[in-house]
């Protein structure tokens, strides 16, 4: 766990993300965060997306600033995880989505890589001036909500999604 840290995605990445998302593909599950594949498969178009939205640049209707960045494991550069860090909410990320969004790839699961992945997403968050971190999860998701939980989440309360789901949302006192 030493040698873990995020990292921004650069072309060095390539392989490793398709890879990455083939493993992901197979699953059958929608990838998280979103914004590990805006490009649909297209690796230069997603470092050109994550630059833009990083940047808060062209960004589309609807979206906010955010910084995506790749947990790996610094010994083989491996990417185990990802996370998405809005840095603003807008409306429905305040009621659904939140400031963080995280996934750790699926061969990858059940080894703590999620806490690790969201304690360094808050270190991320506080370098942006985020005290309170609103981060969200499925209901039935109980992994995601033990990993908020760990890393001090607080359950402020569950609302319906619009798809019908039920959602949880906890605040992180990040100061």
């Amino acid at each position: 766990m030493d040698t873990l840290h995020l990292v921004t995605p650069a072309e060095r990445h390539r392989k490793e993300w398709h890879d990455y998302l083939h493993e992901w593909s197979l699953t059958g599950e929608g990838m998280t965060p979103w914004a590990l594949d805006p490009g649909n498969g297209d690796f230069d178009r997603f470092l050109q997306l994550t630059e833009q939205f990083e940047r808060g640049i062209d960004i589309p209707e609807g979206k906010v600033p955010a910084g995506l960045f790749l947990l790996v494991d610094g010994s083989s550069d491996r990417i185990l995880g990802a996370v998405s860090i809005r840095y603003r909410l807008s409306d429905y990320l305040f009621r659904y989505g939140g400031h963080v969004g995280y996934g750790v790839r699926p061969s990858e699961r059940r080894k703590g890589y999620a806490k690790r992945l969201l304690s360094l997403a808050l270190a991320i968050c506080r370098e942006r001036g985020i005290d309170r971190v609103l981060v969200t999860c499925d209901t039935v998701n109980v992994a995601s909500a033990k990993t908020i939980m760990a890393n001090g989440g607080i359950l402020e309360d569950e609302v319906i999604h619009p798809d019908g789901s039920p959602v949880q949302r906890y605040w992180i006192d990040n100061r």
